[in-house]
């Protein structure tokens, strides 16, 4: 059948073979071209239809009829309006050319004192019909769809030219190859200078911006459309006709759709971060433009040795430096080789695989904006420690703990890796013997890792060469060994402090730490205090330690 295009006629069913409405009498092919077949859909300004080009082996078309409301045309500044609006249609569409994945323009024209605008057909569905029929989108897909979107608003954009009206219905899958197209530019604004356009209100309630409402558009209002349209098929909750949206407490002026989320799914960090910042309620507060999620969203993880660095971008993208920094000591170990060895050499960093090194760099300095470069510096300074033990003592959080100067939770850390390597766990103190015999690479490590990290504050090479300068020998006695305890801030007015009156930060007395007197040592503090003989003999068989193992 042919249809009619006839506003006013009351039978626009026809025959295929007639040229002439047989109950209106106009043509039915618009101009001698295209054939009407049957009806797409209509709205405010017009009508779609799907229609064959006679001239081009009959290849499907679509046909748009402008035909404004009765609302509109009682009023004579609407109907002025809408009319401009269905003509920027096919400015937009001749503008934008040949591109893929935005419909063809194929002609505009006027016929019996109505406007046409024919384009290419999309074979397929819109994104809301797809969720209907397949419901809530995974993760997986929204990534598709920013990857398709992203590039064509690009182009739109460079144009000139903001969509104001993306959303779902809007979104085409085409049949033959999946890709998405992006169609009706009916309500798009050419905008100039800075950016910005300024007019009349349209868009979608609960898709467009609040400055797209207030007659303002620019490129980062289509980039809040499209993360409303990507968070509402993530969770299948699509604004309602009044703008309302489940996904936004109002109360609160924030954004919960990860509350909308599966409870059992996961959810990849970087690429949540990426749609909080396409839905940012300023607009200096999003992405401005289609190429910064782009790049967001495509990292480059480039490894000369096939090192993945999804994980350490992930730890990054959510701001946890801490497991960040462990992270890239663990790749950056596995770059080199070295991951038997646990350290690195200064000959390793000089062939260290030199993408690999900008691809960490590129990573912190993008997610930290520079504040956490020197957490970077810090842990490939860190990565160069010889972490050695005799007996399989993993010394890396320690070496974190220093790192990051948490002095306390180090010198606790301390005395329970010296326990384990002393094989007194159990005893929950280190007697003398185990002193005197206690590892030297260890010993070693654990020193190198406090002097290193305060700079030479803390260490028991600190603390040795105190005792010597206060007279300290393997003769001294009980007032030496005060001396001792009052240099290093462990002794004052007349009586040893209590573990918890230590000071665990650099403004401490050099040599303050390592305390060796965490846990239940704390108690055995007062024991040390009333008899200074064993203080002493303790700090002698530490030096005689240090002095039997070489360590200077």
């Amino acid at each position: 059948m042919v249809y009619c295009l006839n506003l006013s006629c009351n039978n626009t069913l026809n025959p295929d073979a007639h040229k002439f409405c047989q109950n209106c009498g106009l043509p039915l092919l618009l101009r001698n071209r295209y054939r009407v077949i049957k009806p797409l859909g209509s709205g405010g300004f017009g009508r779609t239809y799907q229609a064959e080009d006679i001239d081009c082996m009959n290849a499907a078309c679509v046909v748009k009829q402008f035909s404004p409301s009765s609302e509109i045309k009682a009023d004579s500044t609407a109907l002025k309006k809408a009319e401009e609006l269905f003509n920027q249609e096919a400015e937009r569409l001749f503008q934008l050319g040949e591109h893929p994945q935005v419909p063809r323009l194929l002609a505009y024209f006027e016929q019996e004192h109505s406007l046409y605008l024919v384009q290419e057909l999309i074979d397929g569905h819109d994104l809301r019909r797809e969720l209907v029929e397949q419901g809530a989108f995974s993760e997986q897909k929204i990534q598709q769809l920013l990857n398709d979107l992203l590039p064509i608003l690009k182009i739109v954009h460079e144009h000139g030219v903001i969509h104001r009206d993306l959303k779902p219905e809007n979104i085409m899958r085409r049949r033959k190859d999946g890709k998405l197209v992006l169609i009706d530019f009916g309500v798009s604004k050419q905008v100039t200078g800075t950016s910005l356009g300024q007019g009349t209100t349209v868009g979608t309630p609960g898709y467009a911006p609040i400055e797209q409402l207030r007659g303002q558009v620019f490129p980062a209002s289509d980039l809040y459309s499209l993360g409303v349209t990507c968070i509402s098929l993530l969770t299948n909750c699509l604004p309602r006709n009044d703008g309302s949206n489940n996904l936004y407490d109002a109360l609160e002026s924030r954004w919960i759709w990860r509350e909308r989320l599966p409870q059992s799914s996961s959810f990849n960090p970087m690429l949540a971060q990426v749609l909080d910042k396409l839905l940012q309620e300023r607009v200096k507060d999003r992405y401005q433009s289609a190429v910064e999620v782009m790049q967001d969203l495509t990292d480059d993880l480039t490894s000369d040795v096939g090192v993945d660095y999804s994980k350490l971008r992930d730890l990054l993208a959510i701001r946890k430096w801490r497991e960040a920094d462990l992270e890239t000591r663990a790749l950056m170990l596995k770059a080199a080789s070295r991951l038997k060895e646990g350290w690195l050499t200064l000959a390793d960093f000089d062939k260290f695989p030199i993408h690999d090194i900008h691809t960490i760099n590129k990573l912190w300095s993008k997610y930290s904006k520079g504040s956490r470069l020197q957490v970077a510096t810090t842990v490939l300074r860190a990565i160069t420690d010889d972490l050695s033990s005799e007996v399989g003592i993993d010394y890396t959080y320690l070496r974190g703990l220093l790192a990051a100067g948490n002095w306390q939770e180090a010198d606790a850390e301390t005395v329970n890796l010296m326990l384990s390597a002393s094989g007194r766990k159990k005893e929950g103190w280190i007697d003398l013997n185990s002193i005197r015999s206690f590892p030297c690479a260890d010993l070693r490590t654990i020193n190198r890792l406090w002097l290193k990290y305060s700079n030479g504050h803390f260490g028991f090479t600190v603390q040795k060469s105190i005792w010597e300068s206060v007279g300290g020998n393997f003769d001294a006695d009980v007032k030496i060994y005060k001396q001792f305890c009052d240099r290093i801030g462990w002794y004052t007015k007349g009586d040893l402090f209590y573990y918890s009156h230590l000071t665990f930060d650099l403004s401490a007395p050099k040599g303050h730490l390592p305390s060796g007197r965490a846990g239940d040592i704390a108690l055995l503090i007062r024991v040390i205090g009333k008899f200074g003989g064993f203080g002493v003999e303790r700090v002698t068989s530490l030096v005689s330690r240090l002095e039997s193992c070489g360590i200077k």
